[in-house]
């Protein structure tokens, strides 16, 4: 897995960056059961790492819902 580094400055979500990270300073908490056996197979048969994995994954699912992204 590789990572991309992001100009902060000229990036288009710069000012929703700067609001979680200096502004809201809350925190929300989630807790469910969720069967991640069909996961764990992915990433053992391709040789991922299971937190960044699951982190973008669960990255993904959030940016597709603009109720997430707002201000």
């Amino acid at each position: 897995m590789s990572f991309k580094k992001i100009d902060i400055e000229n990036w288009d979500r710069k000012e929703y960056y700067n609001w979680f990270t200096t502004k809201n300073r809350c925190k929300i908490n989630m807790t469910m059961n969720i069967d991640v056996t069909r996961l764990i197979k992915v990433i053992k048969e391709n040789q991922l790492r299971c937190y960044p994995t699951f982190t973008y994954i669960v990255s993904r699912v959030v940016n597709e819902h603009d109720e997430f992204n707002e201000l």
